[in-house]
């Protein structure tokens, strides 16, 4: 991620871009949508990211890590 541009808006368009996906009839597992999204967090957010790897990635789905990001 940027960080020109908020969180937000970046976790959006890769939300847009995982539709668009799945319209074509290709999806990928929820996991992976999630760690991809915490792996590209800006590295000022490394404490953070490390706590959202060991919670979010194997607990919580992207619609949960979107809440928290949201925060």
């Amino acid at each position: 991620m940027v960080d020109s541009r908020t969180i937000m808006s970046q976790v959006q368009e890769f939300q847009l871009i995982l539709h668009d996906k799945h319209v074509k009839g290709m999806s990928l597992s929820e996991s992976f949508q999630v760690v991809r999204v915490i792996e590209k967090l800006s590295s000022s957010w490394k404490d953070f990211k490390n706590y959202l790897k060991h919670k979010c990635a194997k607990i919580w789905g992207i619609k949960y890590l979107i809440l928290i990001l949201k925060i």
